[in-house]
């Protein structure tokens, strides 16, 4: 039994990031946590963390050429940190 990809929007997400390869992995990672942060202090609805991580996925592995990044400590704790920073500024969004 396939999984309801129209009900869990966060599964045809993994199943794109593990596509994409490279380090798409730690973007999708940053983005979700962050997300999940802000829908536990009440800034984003929980049918919002999914749209925050598409989001944050699009952006970031357009401008980062996530999918042919080398795979090393240093461009993965980089591409974290500007991935949960740019979740971040979404859910701030939201909120205005």
């Amino acid at each position: 039994m396939e999984p309801d990809k129209e009900r869990f929007p966060a599964i045809s997400l993994a199943y794109d990031v593990m596509d994409l390869g490279g380090i798409s992995g730690a973007v999708f990672n940053a983005a979700k946590e962050t997300a999940l942060d802000g829908f536990l202090a009440k800034q984003i609805g929980f049918l919002e963390m999914s749209i925050i991580v598409e989001k944050t996925i699009a952006e970031i592995c357009h401008l980062k050429n996530c999918h042919k990044t080398e795979m090393c400590l240093s461009n993965i704790l980089d591409i974290d940190k500007l991935s949960r920073n740019f979740a971040a500024e979404l859910i701030q969004m939201q909120g205005s």
